[in-house]
């Protein structure tokens, strides 16, 4: 159908909308200021198609629409197009719902969990039960093939410019504001780690790249709301259930020990993996532990606590861990940045 995702041939072939120029002809909102619900896209790429243009839509779905605001932008033979028709396809309301508009479930949710983290309610709990339906939707959203912005005609040909929302989009309303504020709260920060670091296992390789950039302003953000090297510790732990469903009184134990690993030469090295870990690298000599797999000592919900021994001379730079026989993921200690726990035995 139209709405399949263009080919690379025929991507080479088109010309982006933003590089056509000025539009032939702007067709502007007229009524009342309404918000937009929903769009037949079909009707729009009839229309396309029997004038013979390009048919922009300007605003997008749960979009406010003010009086005068441009709604659709034409490019080509503009003039053959009949301007009623096109007003006929666009639904306007006054509230938004989620027909068309998946941005608004992730709005909601969202939503719930600001509202309980604001400092009158003071709910981390319920925070972590809008994060868990964020994760599902997150989940569900980054499997799907989402579609660019031109729609083509059977020939090839772009006819209909319809923004939607990028991965990127939904990433940042699921993480960012939560993040900010809920970073000083141990069961905010521990959820929101568990549902990245579960979306890094199971999506494509292509969605990695904007969960990274939230993991490691996770990090940061921990960083700076808290002092204490235990509380640091407990905070950087995956924890489906905020705080309770993982390892964690263990692991603060061994936060009072942590030490960089320049100063570590020989001992046990503890390390929290939200995935069964097969191998171990160090990267270091060779005498360092190389190619030896590591059956996790005991596992807590998503959470492995793996205990193994680093006979060399040299401490370990780097240790890489292998969850399944897809992803791989490569953690380096450093003083300011600890991903994982490491302590003298």
């Amino acid at each position: 159908g139209f709405l399949s995702r263009r080919s690379h041939a025929a991507a080479a072939q088109s010309t982006p909308v933003e590089a056509r120029g000025r539009p032939d002809r702007v067709i502007y909102h007229k009524g009342k200021s309404l918000i937009v619900l929903a769009v037949n896209l079909r009707g729009l790429m009839a229309e396309a198609k029997r004038a013979d243009c390009i048919i922009e839509f300007a605003a997008q779905v749960g979009d406010f629409l003010a009086v005068d605001e441009p709604l659709f932008y034409l490019y080509g033979n503009a003039a053959a197009v009949d301007e009623r028709r096109l007003r006929e396809f666009v639904a306007l309301g006054g509230e938004r719902t989620m027909e068309q508009d998946p941005m608004f479930a992730f709005r909601i949710e969202a939503d719930f969990a600001l509202k309980a983290l604001s400092p009158a309610i003071n709910d981390p709990t319920t925070a972590v039960l809008a994060i868990d339906q964020l994760h599902r939707l997150l989940r569900l959203v980054g499997k799907r093939s989402l579609h660019d912005h031109e729609i083509l005609d059977d020939a090839g040909h772009p006819r209909v410019v319809f923004r939607t929302p990028n991965w990127e989009d939904f990433v940042h309303i699921s993480v960012r504001e939560i993040r900010l504020a809920g970073a000083s709260n141990l069961q905010v920060v521990r959820r929101l780690r568990a549902m990245i670091e579960n979306l890094i296992q199971v999506l494509p390789e292509h969605r990695h790249a904007e969960l990274h950039k939230e993991l490691e302003l996770l990090d940061r953000a921990i960083s700076r709301h808290f002092t204490f090297s235990e509380d640091v510790a407990l905070a950087r732990i995956p924890d489906s259930q905020g705080l309770g469903g993982c390892v964690g009184g263990e692991v603060a134990e061994l936060a009072t020990r942590m030490q960089d690993l320049t100063t570590v030469h020989a001992g046990t090295i503890f390390a929290i993996s939200s995935g069964p870990i097969w191998a171990a690298d160090s990267g270091s000599s060779p005498g360092a532990i190389r190619g030896t797999a590591f059956p996790p000592a005991h596992k807590v919900m998503s959470c492995n606590y793996v205990r193994f021994s680093a006979r060399c001379a040299a401490p370990p730079r780097r240790l890489s861990f292998r969850s399944g026989l897809r992803h791989t993921r490569v953690r380096t200690w450093t003083a300011s940045r600890p991903a994982a726990y490491c302590a003298v035995a």
